[in-house]
């Protein structure tokens, strides 16, 4: 049951992942020429996108992201803490308090799996373009990003970005 909730979990990852990276950092690259914005160009979009944001003290998706790394080790701190808690009961024969704490851990290693998997999801897809969206109105607040709103608006973005130069 476990693996199906997996494979279905990385199914909805890669349905929602944005493809069409090579457009999106080529966009980028001419939005940096265009504009002058002294900043090194990447081929990795998510780390171009990190890097104009950080120039333009702008913080969607880098906040999240901080977020998450904040999130992740807490969240496994706290797991491991209720486990061992729970194998400390359940040495020193206090066995209600021991299947307590268990269920206790279960739950949590549960939930904080669930948001990892919505925070994941919630980056992969709608984030971005709500970091780009902050950066082009930052920019310039006369340019349209009505594109950002179509399915493959990498294509749109690129193709937005070439009409201007």
């Amino acid at each position: 049951m476990v693996q199906l909730v997996v494979i279905i979990f990385f199914i909805v990852l890669i349905v929602l992942m944005p493809k069409n990276n090579k457009e999106e950092a080529k966009a980028a690259h001419l939005l940096i020429d265009k504009y002058e914005i002294p900043v090194e160009k990447k081929k990795n979009p998510v780390r171009q996108l990190a890097l104009l944001e950080k120039q333009l003290e702008i913080s969607t998706y880098r906040a999240s992201r901080k977020k998450t790394l904040l999130f992740i080790p807490l969240f496994f701190v706290l797991v491991i803490a209720l486990g061992a808690l729970a194998l400390y009961f359940a040495v020193n024969n206090q066995v209600p308090a021991a299947i307590v704490t268990g269920i206790l851990c279960f739950l949590v290693l549960i939930a904080g799996t669930v948001i990892m998997w919505a925070i994941a999801i919630r980056q992969a897809s709608s984030l971005r373009t709500d970091a780009w969206a902050e950066i082009l109105n930052k920019i310039d607040p006369s340019f349209s990003i009505e594109f950002l709103n179509e399915k493959k608006w990498q294509k749109a973005f690129l193709a937005q970005m070439e009409n201007l130069v």
